[in-house]
């Protein structure tokens, strides 16, 4: 639901852009402590940075799956990617990319990210390699599966 309510905010910029938007993740399946509202920050913050970051007739990919006692949800397209040397500062506080021009940004994004889902007894990562590919993974502690 967060997922598809943040597509349809973004819709404008994302029919602009000409991306292809796959949601695979189905409802139900597992039950988490979170707040709606910090978790839509997070997810409407990786998405806004996805399509900014990917140019026309591409995809953002949302998935999940279960490891252990975690969901894995994963943000991910095949846009311009993030350079190596900006990998490790990514989740610093105004931290916005040297290596690539960016139009927007002030660096708070992804640390705020990082902070909220820290709040949630979870973690995030990012993979990324220039002009293939960016996954952020944001793994969330379950209470317990669905049947």
């Amino acid at each position: 639901k967060i997922v598809e309510d943040c597509k349809e905010k973004l819709k404008p910029l994302i029919n602009e852009k000409k991306l292809v938007f796959i949601n695979d993740i189905y409802e139900g399946g597992a039950l988490i402590d979170a707040d709606l509202f910090q978790l839509s920050r997070v997810f409407m913050n990786l998405l806004s940075n996805a399509i900014e970051n990917t140019s026309e007739n591409k995809f953002i990919k949302v998935s999940a799956k279960f490891y252990e006692n975690n969901v894995c949800i994963m943000i991910e397209d095949n846009g311009n990617g993030i350079a190596p040397e900006d990998l490790k500062f990514i989740f610093e506080r105004y931290y916005s990319g040297k290596s690539l021009e960016r139009k927007l940004g002030s660096g708070f994004g992804l640390s705020v990210c990082e902070k909220l889902i820290q709040m949630h007894n979870g973690e995030i990562s990012v993979e990324s390699e220039i002009n293939k590919y960016t996954r952020f993974t944001i793994k969330l502690p379950i209470l317990a599966k669905e049947v």
